[in-house]
């Protein structure tokens, strides 16, 4: 789990600006050379075998300047990430005015041979 989020003294901190949601997949290898994305709390999940990291970033302008709200459910390393009437809890985001968009990425992590 990541290091974020805990309210006993350790809150979220924002590095970059307007990135709304981040989320990560990991492709661990299942044997013949296929790969299965799993989040990091997924009970397949095996650091050992992971072969490649999914990024999704939800990107969000700092001001209100849609004329309608964002009901779009964005995708995010293969995980829905869908609009909420009341403040977001991280797994999903608030409904309003703000623009968006999502960006994805897969990236292979070097020096990782799938067994045979």
């Amino acid at each position: 789990s990541a290091p974020f989020g805990d309210s006993d003294g350790n809150p979220p901190v924002q590095l970059v600006r307007g990135v709304e949601n981040m989320r990560l997949s990991f492709g661990v290898g299942t044997g013949g050379g296929r790969l299965r994305y799993v989040s990091g709390t997924d009970a397949d999940y095996d650091a050992s075998q992971i072969r490649s990291v999914r990024i999704g970033l939800l990107m969000t302008s700092h001001d209100a300047i849609a004329a309608d709200a964002d009901v779009t459910t964005y995708v995010l390393a293969g995980q829905d990430i869908a609009p909420s009437t009341s403040s977001s809890d991280g797994r999903d985001y608030k409904a309003d005015k703000r623009f968006r968009l999502a960006f994805n990425t897969t990236v292979k992590v070097r020096n990782r041979r799938a067994r045979q």
